[in-house]
């Protein structure tokens, strides 16, 4: 589910909200997700797993924008926000200015399961910026071998075709 493309003004919305602290940002887009969510008449998920933030982006934001949207999710659909479930593994640079190609070597087995049995049933990702699925792809692999059964992809925007990196 993806109500936006990432252009002017919602790109400017987002920019504040993941780089500025403005973590009221965050309820709007939060509000705007559910809205278009059950404006598409898609099945609501069961779940919602942020994707999670390197402890190093961590500190220096203070805030995972990706779990600050599911929790505003969950608050209005009453869906559990499940944020212990994957953990980021290992080092990996910003995806931002890396090519298609690039992105998918950078995120490869970035994710990890933080147990047995993680979750179950129809599980969405949730994440600000949808720009090539790499890090979607490679969330929903580990989802996957860990008992969901259908994933969905919640995000704020996807950056336009003509944009993403090849």
């Amino acid at each position: 589910m993806v109500p936006y493309t990432f252009a002017y003004p919602i790109d400017k919305v987002i920019h504040e909200f993941k780089y500025f602290g403005s973590v009221f940002w965050g309820a709007f887009l939060a509000r705007e997700m559910v809205r278009r969510g059950l404006a598409s008449g898609t099945p609501l998920p069961e779940a919602l797993v942020p994707v999670p933030a390197h402890p190093h982006r961590l500190a220096d934001r203070g805030f995972n924008q990706a779990v600050e949207l599911a929790r505003g999710i969950g608050r209005e659909l009453d869906i559990p926000v499940l944020t212990d479930k994957i953990v980021r593994v290992g080092s990996h640079p910003q995806q931002v200015g890396l090519t298609a190609n690039q992105r998918r070597k950078n995120v490869h087995g970035a994710f990890a399961a933080a147990g047995r049995d993680v979750v179950t049933g129809r599980v969405a990702i949730v994440d600000d910026i949808l720009t090539t699925g790499a890090t979607a792809k490679e969330m929903a692999k580990v989802l996957l071998r860990s008992g969901a059964n259908e994933i969905q992809v919640w995000v704020v925007a996807r950056t336009p075709k003509a944009l993403r990196p090849r």
